[in-house]
């Protein structure tokens, strides 16, 4: 992530709760790809 993105946060929170949410769905994409090649 660029310096410039990070100047479009309002408030350290609403870029740590941004990255929090990133890494949620991360976790959720990898659980659907391992559910996708369990039933492959």
């Amino acid at each position: 992530m660029s310096i410039q993105q990070l100047d479009g946060y309002i408030s350290i929170e609403d870029f740590f709760k941004h990255m929090d949410e990133l890494s949620k769905k991360e976790e959720l994409e990898k659980e659907i790809n391992q559910s996708k090649s369990k039933y492959q």
